[in-house]
């Protein structure tokens, strides 16, 4: 592959376990890849890759995860504003609608990788997903409803519905 995947700072990456689209480090639980098959065909995103991965950086608390988009060249959509939400028109938005990226890479803080994998999610009341699910599917919605990516409220607010409509 191309690009940010042959990248050192994607760390040791497991096999491919399996799921066509889904790619994971090592830290990454097996079941949170089936998980992010099932949301990526969810949500419209079947055709493109995703790499799950422990982040680098240690992302403080409460962030328990980020997301980028590549394309196989190796370029990175980078969103340049924190409005909320944003224009349809913005160049992002319409990159993103338009499909003009080839992996979604989602970096997992360390303390959600090692702590939410276990207990239930406290952003979403009587949750029956845990953190580590909010968090990628989080990132997943923000790929799926661009025009959404800085308004992490709205975001949450989706992923509760999503979850609570799948259960």
């Amino acid at each position: 592959m191309n690009g940010p995947s042959s990248d050192s700072s994607y760390g040791d990456l497991a096999e491919n376990r399996g799921l066509g689209a889904v790619m994971a480090d090592r830290a990454v639980p097996p079941s949170l890849e089936s998980f992010t098959e099932f949301w990526l065909t969810q949500l419209g995103l079947g055709g493109k890759r995703c790499l799950l991965k422990e982040d680098g950086q240690a992302l403080p608390r409460p962030f328990s995860g980020s997301m980028k988009l590549y394309r196989d060249d190796g370029s990175c959509l980078e969103l340049d504003t924190v409005a909320k939400p944003l224009p349809l028109e913005h160049p992002y938005v319409r990159e993103v609608r338009a499909g003009n990226y080839d992996l979604i890479v989602i970096s997992i803080a360390p303390w959600c990788m090692r702590d939410g994998a276990e207990g239930l999610c406290p952003r979403c009341g009587q949750a029956n997903h845990t953190i580590l699910e909010h968090t990628v599917l989080h990132e997943l919605v923000h790929v799926a409803f661009p025009e959404y990516s800085a308004h992490n409220e709205w975001t949450d607010n989706k992923v509760r519905e999503l979850l609570e409509r799948a259960s």
